[in-house]
């Protein structure tokens, strides 16, 4: 028999085998192994089984090149999962599948430490499935993706129910539906995981919670903010700089590297990167993020530096900076907040299908920066200078494909082209938007544009809509100066 996946639910461990073509499902339960199933635990392994496979709710979003090689690229919309094909059925190489659900699924690779079959070196993959208040970590077979047309029969006729099992919480706490600023500072300040250092960090962000508190999952928000710990490790973790754990083992921690902080001392260097995995527990721990990681990420990182009202300024994926903004030029506010609090593509989707009704491409464009995301990281972990520049130039052509997608929607909301707008047009294409406003300026010899501050879109204490450029010239002498361009002149754009 062939392990396909295995998870833990409480104390009970599930695999299901495939034997011939027949699905065997077993449960490990101290120490020993059984094929005992009740029919409850049969519907739970069943219900994990149907978030596998690719279903009749999908939408084909084209072909994809990947090493050289084209793949059909589906979204199921049921069980939010990329799924990729070959025209002739042809099974990818385990590298190139491994790559694809990193890329796309967020899927890490997995070495399987007490594989049944005894082939140490045999890859697994790790999925996050949510189940009602409850996320269970599941560890699949590359095999399981590749054989799903053996048991076709077996997936198209097996019942599957929506099982809930009970929250496992490490304290309980009482539920909230109308949490105030002042509980979420009181929970912080009894949280004895805490120095006090950390939570007169932690507890300055009033106006976020006060902001943020009525799209949250609040009895979610108690649990994370009750159980909450913060850990610094003197260690690089690649070029990640802090991490939040909604669930798994490190369930409830914030992690921050390459740090000099310790729990007597919270050095300032670290301000920035724990506000920002902070503002991540204001996230359902049971999201779905298998579609709008990147642009999560990013919202994450606007939201830190729109309700920080220090110096400490956020820097992370600045790489989506562009593209980002191009998207929250689509967004109201408030489907901003919904999107960051539930963590669900589908806030965002439905937006985007208001502008243009096209599902395919609402999902394709959050798609593209998801990619974006965790390709950019790839190619700055990649030694091989070849692979790197191959990888930079897949980047730069998804999101110029990507920025095209944004003009499209930007252009049918707002019924106008992007170039009338100096801002926007930058964000676009900033050599075009440079170049164009030289000609519109020929006494001065202006060498480039810049943003001085991006635009405010979701701290109403800060002036929405509020926002600055520069523009960078040189004087008879050669020496770089810069003046503000006039708001009009910005909202002007370049007249075609």
């Amino acid at each position: 028999m062939k392990e396909l996946l295995r998870f833990k639910d409480n104390a009970i461990e599930y695999y299901v085998y495939l034997k011939k073509s027949s699905i065997v499902m077993a449960k490990q339960e101290d120490g020993k192994e059984t094929y005992d199933l009740t029919n409850e635990e049969k519907e739970l392994v069943s219900f994990v089984l149907g978030k596998l496979f690719l279903g009749y709710n999908s939408r084909y979003l084209g072909l994809i090149n990947y090493q050289k090689n084209e793949y059909h690229h589906f979204y199921d919309l049921n069980n939010d999962w990329h799924y990729f094909y070959t025209w002739e059925g042809v099974i990818p190489e385990i590298k190139t599948f491994i790559d694809l659900n990193y890329r796309y699924n967020n899927m890490e690779e997995y070495v399987a430490v007490e594989e049944k079959s005894n082939k140490k070196d045999k890859r697994f993959l790790k999925r996050l499935l949510a189940f009602g208040e409850k996320s269970l970590i599941v560890i699949i077979s590359l095999e399981v993706l590749f054989i799903a047309t053996h048991f076709k029969d077996f997936i198209n006729n097996v019942k599957f129910y929506y099982i809930e099992p009970a929250k496992a919480k490490i304290v309980e706490v009482e539920k909230k539906n109308d949490l105030t600023v002042n509980e979420v500072l009181d929970i912080i300040e009894n949280n004895d995981n805490l120095t006090l250092e950390e939570k007169k960090n932690l507890m300055q962000y009033t106006d976020f919670f006060a902001d943020k508190l009525p799209y949250v999952d609040q009895d979610d928000l108690v649990d994370s903010l009750t159980n909450m710990k913060i850990n610094y490790y003197e260690d690089q973790e690649g070029i990640i700089r802090g991490s939040w754990h909604p669930a798994g083992f490190d369930m409830y921690n914030i992690k921050i590297f390459d740090s000099v902080s310790t729990k007597e001392h919270l050095d300032e260097s670290d301000y920035s990167v724990l506000r920002h995995e902070f503002f991540h527990t204001f996230t359902k721990k049971a999201k779905n993020f298998n579609l709008g990681t990147g642009f999560y990420e990013f919202t994450n990182r606007v939201f830190a530096n729109e309700y920080n009202y220090d110096e400490y300024y956020d820097g992370s994926y600045h790489f989506l900076e562009s593209c980002g903004y191009l998207f929250l030029e689509l967004f109201d506010s408030e489907v901003v907040k919904e999107f960051h609090a539930q963590g669900d593509y589908k806030v965002l989707a439905e937006q985007l299908y208001k502008i243009i009704p096209d599902s395919s491409k609402a999902i394709n464009a959050l798609s593209k920066m998801d990619t974006l995301n965790t390709l950019y990281f790839d190619l700055n972990t990649e030694e091989n200078e070849e692979k790197k520049e191959e990888m930079t130039k897949e980047f730069n052509e998804i999101k110029l494909s990507l920025k095209n997608d944004l003009r499209v929607y930007y252009e049918a909301k707002y019924q106008k082209d992007i170039t009338s707008n100096l801002y926007d047009y930058y964000l676009y294409n900033p050599d075009e938007a440079i170049n164009e406003y030289k000609e519109l300026h020929p006494e001065v010899n202006i060498v480039n544009l810049d943003i001085d501050r991006f635009k405010i879109h979701l701290n109403e204490r800060k002036h929405l809509g509020e926002y600055s450029m520069l523009a960078i010239y040189r004087d008879e002498e050669n020496v770089k100066h810069a003046y503000y361009i006039p708001m009009e002149e910005i909202e002007k754009g370049i007249s075609r």
